[in-house]
Formats: structure tokens, sequence, C-alpha cells
């Protein structure tokens, strides 16, 4: 779990640890918001986001797979120009 907030910056980082059924939940709905050409809205550690529909054609995808000591690791990032404060939800 970390959340973390940069007034400075602007940045703002949410992570959370999830069962694969819940995991699985929402990136059948990421797929479908993608065929759809809809936002993705999602909640982590208690923070609603948006993601807007743009982010999904105008953005990048990055996949990484790292394997360092023992510890191996496979990450999607999806990044978007746009504020932070526009994907925060009420």
């Amino acid at each position: 779990m970390e959340n973390t907030t940069n007034q400075q910056n602007e940045k703002i980082k949410v992570k959370e640890k999830m069962e694969t059924n819940q995991l699985k939940g929402i990136l059948q709905r990421w797929l479908n918001a993608i065929e759809n050409n809809e936002d993705f809205e999602i909640q982590v550690e208690g923070e609603k986001r948006r993601i807007p529909s743009k982010a999904m054609k105008e953005g990048w995808i990055n996949v990484e797979v790292e394997s360092k000591h023992g510890e191996n690791e496979f990450e999607i990032e999806l990044k978007w120009n746009g504020e932070a404060n526009d994907t925060l939800l009420q």
C-alpha cells in the first residue's frame, strides 16, 4: 500500500495489492472501456479515479518485466497528459 502526494510537483501515487479475481474484474472492465471508447473508473486504496478514454488513444503503454535479486515483477503502465486532479472523482 502506498499513497504519496507532493503538492509542489503535483505527484500522486496510489498502490494496492489485490487478489487475482479482483484483478481479473478490473482488467475486464478496463478492456470493455477500451472497446467501447469510454472512460474507465477505478478505486484504489479508497480513492476513486477516472481514466479518460482519450488516454487509450493519446497515451502510451509501457510493459516491463524485471528480475532482480530473486524477485520478479510484471508491470503494465498507462501514461497520458493531463492534470492529476482531473482524474479524481468525488
